[in-house]
């Protein structure tokens, strides 16, 4: 049985080959599947009412398709919903109201686009997660930089993978690793999880030991960090101390408080935090 379940943080877009006439036929099943099945945890563990997620748009122009479509993320400033194609390093930035899309081709600068985050203080900067580490990239002018770090953090198969900024405004960005043909493989233990507090400032690892890095979230009063490796089946979460005295001591007591699965499929991947107090 084919089960795509779409969540409100991230939504894993395999749909290029697929005519309207089939995806139609899909989303039905994931309808049922939803109405039937789909719920979110709430971090206090009150029950909830299965919530069906609407679908924003589809690739039905070329100009919005993409091979492995991720990194959902609202620009506030521009009000946008920004996204990326993961392996044709692209960025997309959606306009709701006038159902437009812009495309950012970004595969002669890097080999992927990971991680989409809008920066502070600026128009249209956004800091991005890279195949070799970390980048910021103007999303008005379209320059791109590579941080002074990158080359530094690992081989030839990893590359960065989800990521995201903390209450207090520091990027937390993990990797992946592969191997073999194709490198189809996932290395396990083989990735590992970074802080970047500034952009003139070096990445901390944070966690070593990670198989896929991929969703990270806040709990509203900044006290718990929820962290998902993917091939642990788990969501994990940390104390989160904002004024820890180091990276390295910003999140302690690692301990597993929902078990999705016990093994693939299904496993956790995004996750975020909504205005209740709910994680997604």
């Amino acid at each position: 049985h084919l089960i795509l379940i779409a969540v409100v943080a991230g939504v894993n877009l395999r749909c290029s080959c697929m005519s309207t006439l089939q995806l139609a036929r899909l989303w039905a099943r994931v309808e049922e599947f939803a109405v039937n099945h789909i719920c979110g945890f709430c971090t206090s563990k009150r029950a909830v009412p299965s919530v069906l997620a609407k679908l924003a748009f589809h690739g039905s122009s070329s100009l919005m398709r993409a091979e492995l479509g991720e990194a959902p993320i609202w620009d506030a400033r521009n009000l946008k919903l920004l996204w990326a194609d993961i392996l044709h390093a692209k960025i997309y930035e959606y306009d709701p109201v006038l159902g437009t899309s812009t495309e950012h081709d970004l595969s002669k600068q890097t080999g992927i686009i990971s991680t989409i985050v809008p920066v502070k203080g600026t128009a249209a900067t956004v800091i991005v997660g890279t195949r070799e580490g970390f980048a910021l990239y103007d999303l008005s002018c379209r320059s791109f930089q590579n941080h002074a770090s990158n080359g530094t953090h690992h081989g030839e198969h990893v590359r960065m993978n989800d990521g995201k900024c903390d209450p207090q405004g520091r990027l937390w960005l993990g990797s992946i690793a592969r191997e073999g043909p194709g490198s189809a493989e996932i290395v396990s233990g083989g990735s590992s999880l970074y802080v970047l507090e500034t952009w003139a400032g070096t990445p901390t690892k944070v966690l070593d030991a990670v198989s896929i890095s991929n969703g990270i979230a806040w709990s509203a009063d900044g006290g718990t960090l929820y962290f998902i490796d993917s091939l642990t089946c788990n969501v994990d979460a940390f104390d989160f101390d904002s004024n820890a005295p180091s990276h390295s001591k910003l999140a302690c007591n690692r301990r597993s408080v929902i078990k999705v699965s016990d093994g693939f499929p299904p496993v956790p991947d995004g996750c975020a935090i909504d205005v209740h107090g709910m994680l997604w």
